[in-house]
């Protein structure tokens, strides 16, 4: 048997070890991924529940605001987080908010529709009008970025980046195109991935007011 046949017999046994050794170790980091994320969670809830025992402190409101900002991804004030974390739904209601929030008013302890979306016809324009936007936003972004990103490579970058074709060096007009394209392609995903709803806005407020309560927050453990 020559050498080259011995190599890529080798090879060939070699392959089905990398592949295995390649997703233990990918299983591996998923796994510390989400153990971190995990004993954050943890170490959030706690601060959380120590902001919880001393209100009266000057820094406690800000703290609060600061988590549940982190945790839901959206700003919530404090005292309208006293008022959800008192209600029995309070976990439906931190859920919801941030694909309601633009659409509720929040008055002396009660949530309410934005008085422009209180009947039923300016609700349906609403989420007709929303929908339309995001699907606007989502295909004219990626169409614009897919086309900028394409120009990057196959006019500039098959040129030479540094020669020129329009008034000054390629490369700059290629980063150009990329800085931009990886923008527009950024939007179109956050439009693809925003919740907001007037629909959501209106359970919000079904499980608000299933569920009030005049009761001070208690934690228990």
């Amino acid at each position: 048997m020559e050498a080259s046949e011995i190599f890529k017999t080798l090879g060939e046994l070699v392959k089905p070890g990398s592949v295995i050794l390649g997703v233990t170790v990918l299983i591996q980091c998923l796994h510390k991924i989400l153990d971190s994320s995990r004993v954050y969670k943890i170490k959030q809830l706690e601060l959380l529940h120590n902001c919880m025992k001393d209100l009266s402190n000057i820094g406690s409101a800000y703290t609060i605001e600061k988590l549940l900002e982190r945790t839901y991804k959206v700003h919530i004030s404090y005292d309208q987080a006293m008022v959800m974390m008192a209600h029995p739904q309070r976990q439906k209601l931190f859920d919801l908010y941030k694909a309601s929030y633009q659409y509720i008013t929040f008055y002396d302890g009660q949530f309410s529709l934005l008085p422009k979306y209180r009947s039923k016809q300016a609700i349906c324009i609403e989420k007709h009008k929303y929908d339309l936007l995001k699907a606007f936003k989502y295909y004219g972004s990626s169409f614009v970025g897919a086309i900028l990103f394409i120009i990057a490579f196959k006019v500039f970058y098959t040129a030479g980046l540094f020669k020129t074709l329009f008034y000054t060096f390629n490369i700059i007009w290629f980063l150009g195109c990329i800085v931009l394209g990886g923008f527009l392609l950024l939007l179109a995903i956050k439009s693809l991935i925003d919740p907001t709803n007037i629909k959501h806005a209106q359970k919000f407020l079904e499980h608000f007011d299933n569920g009030k309560v005049t009761r001070k927050v208690t934690w228990t453990y």
